[in-house]
C-alpha cells in the first residue's frame, strides 16, 4: 500500500530530509518496510512500531511516529525468532537471549548502526538504504568470516533479492586514523612523532592478507579473471564521468582532463595482470584496531557513490592501495590546518604555492607512503603484484591515485560540498608525494 512518510536530518539521505509517498509492505509482526525514490535512488527503509526509540532515529508513516528498525529491540527479536515473513533470513551462527538496545554507532557513517546485547553476545545490527543491484558486503562477510580480516557474521536479511541488512559479531576497538592524524599533527608541531609507523604497517599488510583471500575466492561474485584492453576504457570512461560531474575553474578542469588522458599509458600495462574483486573503498575508517592489537576490516560496501554502470567491476590490487594512500592526502590536508589555524581557503592556497609549512606535512606524508608500500609489496603475492621496486609500484598507481581522488571529489559534491577542494587541491599539489 502507498502511504505518507517522512524523514529529517537523516545521514542516508545526505543529512537532508524526505516527505512524500513510499509504498509500504509488512515485513514482520509490527515491522514494515518503505520503499521510495528520491533522485536516481531508491530508498528501503524498515520501520517498527516501537515507541522505545532512540534519539534521532524516529520517522513518521501517516503521522503516526514509527523507530528505523535496526534501533528497535523489538525488530531484532521478530527478527531472529523468525517472525518477519516478509524477509528473506539467513543465519551463519545462533544468537541467543532477548535483545538490549545499547548504542548507536557510526554517527557518520552513511548507514545505520546499532550495538546489541543478546545473551552473551554483543552484535552490530546495520542496515542498508540504498536499494541498488550491487551490494557486495554480505558475501564478502559470509566468504571472510572465521578468517582472521573481519568480523563473524550472525545473520543477513533480503527484501527479496536486496540485502536489506547484516548482525555481525562486535569488535571494539578504534579507528586507526585517529592514530595516524594525531601522528601527523605531531609532526607538524615539532613534537615527538613516530607512533604511527605500526599501524600503517599493520593496515598495508592486512590489505595484503585480504588481497590474498580474494585471490583464492572462486565464487561467481569474485572469481579472479584478466585485465583486457576493455576494461582500460571503463576505467578511462569513469574518470571522464566523474570529472565531467564536477564544478571547477576552467583551467583546473582542463589540466585534470589532461592528466586522464595520459593516464592511459600506464593503465594499459595493467592488461594480461590479474584482476579481482578488492574493497573498492579501503581506507583507514573501514577498519578497527582492537584491543588485541589486530585490525579487523569491518565494512566492505564499497563507494557509496561509485556509479552503478561500474560498481561491480573487478579491478587490480593496486586500486586498493591507491585508495589507502590517497587517505593520507585527506589526514596530511586536516593536520595542517590544525596545525597553523588556517581556514579551509587558507589551507587550499597554500597547498597550491607550497608555502613553508607544507613541507612538513609532505616530509611527513612521504615517510607514510614508503612504510604503506613498501610493507604491502613485501606482503601481497606475487600474482596481485609482481613488482618489487617502490618507485615502479608509485609510477603504477598514479592513474588509480587520480581516478580515486576525482571519485573523492565527485563524492564531496553530493555530500560535504565544502570538502570538494580538499580532494582537488591534494592530487594537485601532490599531497602525499607519489615519486621521490
Amino acid at each position: 500500500m502507498c502511504a505518507e512518510v517522512e524523514f529529517k536530518a537523516k545521514r542516508w539521505l545526505r543529512g537532508g530530509d524526505y516527505r512524500g509517498s513510499a509504498v509500504v509492505t509488512s515485513t514482520c509482526e509490527h515491522t514494515f518496510v518503505a520503499v521510495f525514490t528520491l533522485g536516481e535512488e531508491k530508498f528501503a527503509v524498515p520501520l517498527a512500531e516501537d515507541p522505545a526509540c532512540p534519539q534521532g532515529r524516529e520517522a513518521c508513516v501517516d503521522r503516526r511516529e514509527v523507530c528505523e528498525a535496526e534501533f528497535s529491540e523489538l525488530f531484532v527479536e521478530e527478527l531472529l525468532s523468525g517472525r518477519c515473513p516478509g524477509l528473506e533470513l539467513e543465519v551463519f551462527s545462533e544468537l541467543q537471549g532477548s535483545a538490549e538496545f545499547l548504542q548507536v554507532l557510526g554517527e557518520e557513517a552513511t548507514n545505520p548502526h546499532a550495538l546489541f546485547k543478546l545473551g552473551n553476545d554483543r552484535v552490530v545490527v546495520k542496515g542498508y538504504r540504498l536499494l541498488r543491484d550491487w551490494n557486495p558486503e554480505p558475501s564478502f562477510l559470509k566468504y571472510l568470516s572465521g578468517k582472521g580480516v573481519s568480523p563473524r557474521l550472525h545473520t543477513a536479511y533480503r527484501l527479496g533479492d536486496r540485502p536489506l541488512g547484516v548482525i555481525v559479531e562486535f569488535v571494539e576497538g578504534v579507528d586507526p586514523g585517529s592514530i595516524v592524524y594525531s601522528d601527523a599533527l605531531a609532526y607538524m608541531r615539532g613534537e615527538e612523532s613516530g607512533s604511527a609507523r605500526e599501524v600503517l604497517s599493520l593496515t598495508s599488510r592486512k590489505l595484503a592478507e585480504f588481497h590474498r583471500l580474494m585471490l583464492d575466492c572462486r565464487e561467481s561474485w569474485c572469481s579472479p579473471s584478466t585485465v583486457a584492453e576493455t576494461d582500460v576504457e571503463r576505467w578511462l570512461d569513469r574518470m571522464r564521468f566523474y570529472l565531467s560531474n564536477l564544478r571547477l575553474e576552467p583551467g583546473v578542469s582542463a589540466h585534470l582532463r589532461e592528466l586522464v588522458e595520459r593516464s592511459r599509458e600506464k593503465l594499459e600495462s595493467y592488461v594480461g595482470s590479474l584482476k579481482l574483486r578488492i574493497h573498492q573503498d579501503f581506507h583507514f575508517s573501514q577498519t578497527l584496531l582492537s584491543r588485541s592489537g589486530d585490525l579487523v576490516i569491518v565494512d566492505f560496501e564499497g563507494e557509496p557513490a561509485r556509479p552503478s554502470w561500474c560498481a561491480s567491476e573487478l579491478e587490480p590490487g593496486l586500486r586498493d592501495l591507491a585508495t589507502l594512500l590517497r587517505a593520507i592526502s585527506y589526514i596530511s590536508f586536516f593536520a595542517l590546518r590544525e596545525a597553523t589555524g588556517w581556514r579551509l581557503e587558507e589551507a587550499k592556497a597554500a597547498l597550491l604555492r607550497g608555502e613553508g609549512p607544507v613541507q612538513r606535512i609532505v616530509e611527513w606524508g612521504w615517510e607514510a607512503v614508503e612504510i604503506i608500500a613498501e610493507s604491502y609489496l613485501r606482503s601481497t603475492p606475487k600474482s596481485v603484484c609482481p613488482l618489487v621496486s617502490l618507485d615502479d609500484a608509485l609510477e603504477l598507481l598514479f592513474p588509480w591515485f587520480l581516478e580515486r581522488a576525482l571519485y573523492e571529489a565527485y563524492y564531496e559534491g553530493g555530500y560535504r560540498p565544502h570538502l570538494v577542494q580538499v580532494a582537488v587541491s591534494t592530487l594537485l599539489a601532490g599531497i602525499p608525494p607519489t615519486k621521490r
